[in-house]
């Protein structure tokens, strides 16, 4: 009776284990697509700078501006990507622990 009790949290754990994996790897997948938009707006913004008719100093400091908001948000992306990663890492190594230690 203990052994059913303890193969079945085993098997409800792993599920869960498998749940969060597959979320994880569908917040990178968005991450990614995030980060094309950002890169295509990116040059978006700097064609319309270019053509804008500014003069060089203020097209110069806003095209900055704009290069910093992309960095700042590329750079955000990325380090969510890998902290993502390494909780899909966790969770594998967490199941692949459950499942040698469950009983037969």
């Amino acid at each position: 009776m203990a052994n059913d009790t303890t193969k079945i949290a085993v098997q409800a754990s792993i599920k869960l284990l498998k749940d969060q994996i597959e979320r994880r790897k569908g917040d990178i997948a968005r991450a990614a697509d995030q980060k094309k938009q950002q890169a295509w707006l990116l040059s978006l913004c700097d064609d319309a700078i270019h053509q804008s008719g500014l003069n060089m100093v203020d097209s110069d400091r806003l095209d900055n501006c704009v290069g910093e908001l992309y960095c700042e948000g590329s750079k955000q992306l990325n380090q969510s990507i890998t902290r993502w990663q390494e909780e899909i890492e966790k969770a594998e190594g967490e199941i692949r622990k459950l499942e040698w230690m469950s009983p037969a």
